[in-house]
């Protein structure tokens, strides 16, 4: 049986990991990182329609932990199937998801949200949709007996959504953000707490688990490891390592499964990458690759820095979008908007890091963490 429709090979293991995870008996827990861009959000829909194959899971929750990011996916799935409400319809096609949603035998009532904006009627604060795309807010609530659907009331349907949780298969999404700054070794980070007390949770329950990540350094991985088998679970570790062999020749019978996809390898060094140090930003480097009919995304680190040099070089450029995490919803949207459209310049802060699928020319950031930085340039030549 085919179940996956794009060409990406470790797409395709995540399969064949699924499959001989479940003929053994065993309930699937795989720990997946690939490289930005590498379309690991199809692995989500096909860990989901292999284990409703099988009868083992009868919907799939999508956890992300932005709301930014949960927006774009649900929006991109519901486009893929007709969707016409304006908050949508605005942010466009992809055609990747819409390939492949079409053999899932969906409709757009049958795929959910759950955060803190108002999208549209398929709001599901009870988790109770086929496909649910959610933040790790609402999810962690709802797991913990805090029902996000009546904070206040005294008296909680807890058990409603849990119910959905324990019957699901769930995909934690950008893994590498639940934990701040992944390069600092803080176990007492709250976020990155909560997410390791739920993947303990949700493994102990016998829960099919799928986390995703394009940056998850050895800490990381050592702690979910650890967490899971305090949970007698051992995880199916597939990771893309250049320095491994072709996937064509991974073992899948292995806990731990290292290789590269020879075919994105090749492609990805087609593209000629130039870095330079710059002691500051110069407005008419900026203004000379705009004018070469560059893209440029330019990432600063606090809000402030972002808004000064959207400030100092919008009287360089008209076409130009400031992005961060303090916009109101309606802002937002629009800016997202222009950012996927035609925005010459785009400012932004770390919100550009995860999820946003644009693909740009030139990079100029501040320095930062190497996971920050990775992410940030993974918004580089994504169409090549």
């Amino acid at each position: 049986m085919r179940y996956y429709s794009v060409d990406r090979i470790l797409n395709e293991l995540v399969v064949s990991l699924l499959d001989s995870s479940v003929k053994k008996g065993e309930i699937p827990v795989i720990i997946y990182e690939a490289p930005t861009g590498y379309g690991k959000t199809i692995s989500s829909l096909n860990f989901f329609k292999v284990l409703n194959s099988y009868g083992i899971s009868s919907s799939l929750i999508h956890v992300l932990p932005m709301r930014s990011i949960t927006t774009q996916l649900y929006c991109k799935i519901v486009n893929s199937l007709g969707c016409t409400n304006d908050y949508c319809s605005s942010l466009g096609l992809d055609k990747t998801i819409a390939d492949f949603i079409r053999n899932l035998r969906i409709s757009e009532y049958d795929v959910g949200y759950q955060f803190m904006d108002f999208i549209d009627s398929s709001k599901s604060p009870f988790f109770l949709k086929t496909v649910l795309i959610t933040t790790f807010n609402s999810f962690f609530y709802n797991l913990i007996r805090f029902s996000v659907g009546e904070l206040r009331k005294y008296k909680k349907h807890y058990e409603v959504p849990r119910a959905s949780i324990f019957t699901s298969a769930i995909v934690f999404d950008e893994a590498h953000l639940y934990g701040g700054d992944i390069y600092v070794k803080d176990a007492e980070n709250s976020l990155l707490t909560a997410l390791i007390v739920s993947i303990k949770s949700l493994a102990k329950a016998y829960t099919p688990l799928l986390i995703e990540t394009a940056t998850l350094p050895t800490y990381l991985r050592d702690l979910l490891k650890i967490s899971l088998n305090t949970s007698n679970v051992k995880p199916k570790i597939l990771t893309f390592r250049r320095d491994g062999p072709k996937c064509e020749d991974a073992d899948i019978n292995s806990s731990e499964v290292l290789c590269y996809d020879d075919d994105y390898v090749d492609k990805c060094l087609k593209v000629r990458w130039k870095t330079d140090v710059l002691e500051g930003l110069d407005s008419n480097l900026v203004k000379d690759l705009v004018m070469s009919g560059l893209r440029v995304l330019i990432v600063r680190n606090t809000v402030e820095k972002a808004v000064d040099t959207y400030r100092k070089l919008k009287s360089v450029e008209g076409s130009i979008t400031l992005i961060h995490g303090r916009f109101t919803d309606h802002d937002r949207k629009i800016k997202l908007k222009r950012v996927l459209e035609d925005s010459k310049i785009v400012v932004a802060t770390q919100v550009i890091e995860a999820g946003v699928d644009v693909s740009f020319d030139v990079l100029i950031t501040d320095a930062a963490t190497p996971a920050s930085v990775i992410q940030r340039a993974g918004r580089v030549a994504r169409r090549c």
